[in-house]
């Protein structure tokens, strides 16, 4: 769940970023031939499309440039998918951090909060998918708020997440999306499932 501040200024894709930032629907699509023997045949059965798109997104995981996060004040943090949080709930945490002031290497929510709710996700709900969405992140934020002050600042920045800008190397789940509606953050998605299971639940 760690994060760091990238200097545009000196990035190496400074120009693209600057270009495509001035725009309202800042997408790009490229078309390309690509041979796909191999992975034909090692489907298994499972649909095409669906196979596809779970390739994709693995690779596409794997670059650091597609999990970047935009702040009011122009920084950008990134957020990843680990063990109990997805990208988007990661994200999320890392920028009210930033916002907040607080070192990123410091845990707001510990483990023994988080991994009572992934269980009753996974054995009493009925869901494949054990990591926090977002909004269950905050949940589990709120709880640690009572006893932890420095969770309790980080939830009082909610409200300054209105206007930001988040794109995901990924399609995040409806609950995420949702969420990041209500606060006021503009998403953008590329066309690829975030879950290593084709399909989300």
């Amino acid at each position: 769940m760690s994060y760091h501040i990238i200097d545009m200024t000196n990035d190496p894709r400074s120009g693209q970023f600057a270009y495509f930032r001035q725009m309202l629907f800042p997408f790009a699509g490229v078309t390309a031939e690509v041979d796909i023997t191999d992975f034909a045949a090692q489907r298994q059965g499972r649909p095409f499309f669906l196979s596809f798109l779970y390739a994709v997104v693995r690779a596409a995981n794997a670059v650091p440039q597609l999990r970047r996060r935009i702040l009011p004040d122009g920084s950008v943090v990134t957020g990843r998918t680990s063990p109990l949080l997805g990208a988007s709930a990661a994200l999320l945490l890392n920028a009210l951090k930033k916002m907040a002031g607080i070192d990123h290497k410091l845990d707001l929510i510990p483990s023994s909060v988080i991994e009572p709710i992934s269980a009753m996700k996974t054995g009493c709900l009925g869901h494949r998918n054990p990591r926090l969405h977002s909004d269950e992140v905050l949940i589990a934020l709120a709880i640690s708020g009572l006893t932890n002050p420095l969770a309790a600042m980080v939830q009082a920045q909610l409200k300054n997440l209105r206007g930001c800008e988040a794109h995901f190397s990924v399609i995040i789940s409806e609950e995420d999306a949702k969420l990041y509606k209500r606060l006021g953050i503009n998403v953008s998605c590329e066309a690829k499932y975030e879950v290593k299971s084709l399909y989300h639940k």
